[in-house]
């Protein structure tokens, strides 16, 4: 018997470290007691295991070494099945279950608020600088605390109900030492909600934050800041309006030099910070429950920090410390810095806490190097399939998959990326197909299907056009996605004597069954007589029946379809956008429903009830007949069709495989313009274009992408504020233009310059004549007084920037291409329109560009576009 035992407590307390060594008989033995036992052999090494869906799984951020190790357990812990400690030397192995124990009743003393130094503030605070909020706990180690800020406009003290609507935003903290602090910086912006709560003549804004605990709601006491006209520290961040700023004084103490020289500082340093760190997904827009897509971007919005190097880390909780999924350095190049991080790239055994379900909680961390200087993301679901396979235990499928996906990365590199490939589907494109549909219907089923189609591979122009054909056919204009399902209402004599089909198709699958049992076949079928020259049904049809004995598991079609219950033919019969049938087709589509909370093996009536899951089952169906590939590139419908269902004649008297291919040659190929589509296409290595300003490639690409008149809006517009300085957290509410411009540049590699949502602000890159891409200002509104950076609140009134692409044959007119033109506000477009020379009073370009002689060439140009001035477009 092996006297190797680990020693230690098998019950820690949640947040308290515990010890664990190795008790092996020889140690009584040492000549020293001062000589570690590993001198006498090779050193411990230690594991910690979880049990998940019956088998156990290695931690890996808790690997650790030598005779006597720490753990200190996370709450988490507490909703395991299983803990395992591991440890072992050369051959031999010790084993400790772990159970561990709650710390007393968790509970919240009290919030307090405090300035950024941590002390209680003697006099109201300013616009620009930082509310701190301490949350006083008692066992709640390293737990999170999410606590929210509110302005109060309650009368006298005190907080009320009706500030409920007054909410400014949500942080978190992580419990240490029985405290979580969670910074707020109050950005000028906060001030709009409270002025507009307030009376008007309230000089000072008051503030508080509240924290949730075992649903009760605690409060804070109150701080106060002063209104906006009163001196604003400066703000270390951007604010989220482009609106005007207001006059600055500094308070930030001097910094004392390093150095032993003594000097006499000239202006004050103001040390650089991240302001937040998000993550979104890959078109910038917020993550809501399980995120399912393999790309995230993570942005990094900072101040003082350009040329500076930064550390960004991804983490997921786990049981003992959070898991280091991701490590990567790199220089931060703007104010607002984006990266993109692929997650399929990133091992699962890395990280993954599994055991709670098939997702991650991922945050992300981004400290800049040699400086205190750090900030955690909050936190996004992630479904863990999306990262790369666990090369510890590979099945032989994943291992199949890992190697094809290293190959088609390696094809990739040397393709095209088709920006309309990636582009998500919209309920306006849908409309052009099914024309009689309901539009919150078309709404729901481009959210599905874009939500799912990176992650079944039906991310291109051509499965778009061929799935939505298919769907065109199968459920018809009004897109049909509710009702009773496929229709079993057969005459008695059609399923036993086939005469319904000329094509005889869809009667094989009947006649399958009723051709040889003709006493069900009229027991169950529809009968109908003629009597005084009408019509009458004399028996109807149970359908039920007759979809159970024809789908049944003892008929060809039922084994066919994986059928094994005696009732899986009715509950299992065709349904969704293209007809999904059988048990095995329902099991596959149910890995995929389940994670929308619809368990459609249980309940398969979900299929005809939720839209949502009427594309979704019929998406996975297009995987598990693996008719993506085959869609690519084709423009014939042949051999999809057959993987979709047999050739049957249609009540028009065309038959199904026809009336597919006229779909998608006339329809729905030309909405999703698959004759423009770049899938498959060789990438042509970037050579520089003559007379051809970079930006505008990006630009003229956007032509057409349009405000959603109400309260929806396009994510796409949403996309070019967050790449202006000053407009993330904006959309097409707000005028566009300058964000549009922005976007253009960024696409490009360059940085706008700050307040870019604003047209005044970019004379500052003016230049004498116009050229080719060149950005035409148009100033309507005192754009003369703004001043570089808006110093002193200058950032000029209201003007429209747009791009140059040609000249008018009289020469009174540029043609120009920008955001935010024609129409009225709310509902304007990126297009092609021509503005009067006089309105135009400076032409841009980046200041590091240096254009061609060519570039000042302007093409000619006699097309009827809109002739847009103030009156039409306003910013």
């Amino acid at each position: 018997m092996s006297d190797f035992k680990i020693t230690g407590n098998p019950n820690p307390v949640v947040g308290k470290e515990e010890f664990y060594t190795i008790n092996a008989f020889f140690g009584s033995l040492l000549p020293n007691p001062l000589m570690p036992k590993s001198s006498f052999g090779p050193p411990v090494s230690w594991t910690i295991h979880v049990l998940e869906n019956g088998k156990w799984r290695k931690t890996k951020e808790n690997d650790k070494t030598g005779d006597k190790v720490s753990y200190t357990f996370l709450q988490k812990s507490l909703e395991r099945k299983g803990i395992r400690i591991l440890a072992k030397r050369g051959e031999e192995v010790a084993r400790l279950d772990i159970k561990t124990q709650a710390a007393g009743s968790p509970k919240i003393d009290s919030v307090e608020l405090l300035d950024k130094s941590g002390k209680k503030p003697a006099k109201p605070l300013s616009y620009g600088q930082t509310l701190k909020a301490r949350v006083h706990c008692l066992h709640m180690e390293k737990r999170k605390v999410y606590v929210t800020l509110w302005e109060d406009d309650a009368k006298k003290g005190g907080h009320n109900t009706a500030n409920e609507k007054n909410i400014i935003e949500t942080r978190f903290g992580i419990v240490k030492n029985g405290k979580a602090d969670v910074d707020f910086p109050l950005r000028p912006s906060f001030a709009k909600i409270a002025t507009k709560a307030g009376p008007e003549k309230d000089k000072i804004h008051e503030y508080y934050v509240t924290t949730e605990f075992n649903k009760q709601k605690i409060p804070s006491n109150n701080v106060n800041v002063n209104e906006l006209e009163a001196p604003v520290a400066p703000f270390k961040g951007k604010t989220t309006s482009p609106g005007q700023t207001q006059p600055v004084k500094n308070n930030v103490p001097v910094q004392k030099p390093k150095t032993s020289t003594p000097t006499v500082p000239t202006q004050t340093k103001v040390k650089g910070v991240i302001n937040s760190v998000n993550i979104t997904d890959a078109n910038g827009n917020k993550i809501r429950g399980i995120f399912k897509e393999n790309r995230i971007k993570v942005w990094i919005n900072s101040k003082g920090l350009i040329g500076k190097e930064v550390r960004l880390k991804l983490y997921d909780e786990d049981v003992v410390s959070d898991d280091e999924l991701l490590d990567q350095k790199f220089t931060i190049q703007s104010d607002l810095h984006v990266r993109l991080v692929p997650l399929d790239t990133i091992p699962r055994s890395l990280g993954g806490d599994f055991g709670e379900g098939p997702e991650l909680e991922l945050f992300a961390y981004v400290e800049v190097l040699s400086s205190g200087v750090n900030k955690p993301s909050g936190i996004v679901n992630v479904d863990a399939t999306v990262f790369k396979p666990d090369p510890i235990e590979p099945s032989s499928s994943v291992m199949k998959q890992g190697k094809n996906d290293k190959k088609d990365e390696k094809k990739d590199d040397k393709k095209v990326v088709c920006q309309n490939c990636i582009d998500p589907v919209t309920g306006g494109q849908l409309k052009k197909i099914f024309t009689k549909a309901d539009p919150v219907i078309l709404d729901k089923v481009a959210k599905t299907y874009t939500k799912y189609m990176k992650e079944l591979g039906m991310d291109t122009c051509w499965n778009k056009a061929h799935f939505f054909a298919q769907a065109l056919v199968e459920s018809g204009e009004k897109l049909l996605v509710s009702g009773k399902g496929e229709s079993m209402n057969y005459l008695a004599d059609d399923l036993y004597l086939g005469r319904w089909n000329k094509n005889k198709t869809k009667r094989d699958i009947i006649l399958s069954y009723f051709k040889t049992h003709k006493e069900e076949a009229y027991k169950y079928g529809r009968i109908e007589e003629i009597k005084n020259g009408k019509k009458i049904i004399t028996q109807s049809a149970n359908q039920e029946m007759i979809a159970n004995l024809a789908y049944g598991p003892n008929a060809a079609k039922g084994k066919e379809l994986g059928n094994t219950g005696s009732t899986d033919g009715w509950d299992f019969r065709g349904r969704g956008l293209v007809q999904l049938t059988g048990r095995s087709g329902y099991e596959y589509a149910n890995t995929y429903t389940k994670r929308e909370g619809a368990d459609i093996i249980k309940n398969s009536d979900l299929i005809v009830t939720n839209a949502s899951i009427a594309v979704l089952s019929s998406m996975a169906f297009w995987k598990w007949k693996k008719i993506a590939p085959i869609a690519n590139s084709n423009k014939s419908t042949k051999n999809i069709c057959k993987k979709v269902g047999k050739n049957v004649t249609l009540a028009n008297g065309k038959n199904n495989y026809d009336e597919k291919q006229s779909a998608f040659t006339d329809i729905t190929s030309v909405t999703f313009k698959i004759n423009d589509c770049k899938y498959g296409k060789a990438k042509v290595e970037k050579t520089t274009l003559s007379g051809k300003a970079p930006w505008m490639p990006f630009a003229l690409k956007e032509i057409g992408q349009k405000a959603i008149l109400g309260n929806d809006n396009n994510s796409r517009i949403t996309e070019y504020f967050t790449a202006s300085t000053n407009g993330k957290g904006l959309n097409e509410g707000t005028n566009w233009c300058g964000a549009f411009a922005s976007w253009c540049f960024t696409q490009a590699g360059y940085t706008p310059p700050p307040l870019s949502c604003r047209a005044a602000m970019w004379q500052f890159w003016k230049q004498d004549k116009p050229i080719y891409g060149s950005a035409a200002v148009i100033d309507w509104d005192s754009n003369q007084s703004a001043k570089v950076n808006g110093k002193e609140g200058a950032v000029g009134g209201a003007g429209h920037i747009t791009f140059v692409v040609g000249i008018s044959a009289d020469g009174k007119h540029y043609y120009c291409v920008g955001g935010n033109q024609g129409g009225a506000k709310g509902a304007r477009t990126v297009k092609i329109s021509k503005y009067s020379k006089n309105d135009i009073d400076w032409f841009v370009i980046p200041p590091n560009y240096t254009p061609s002689e060519k570039e000042y060439t302007l093409k000619v140009m006699n097309n009827e576009a809109d002739v847009d001035s103030a009156s039409t477009t306003r910013t």
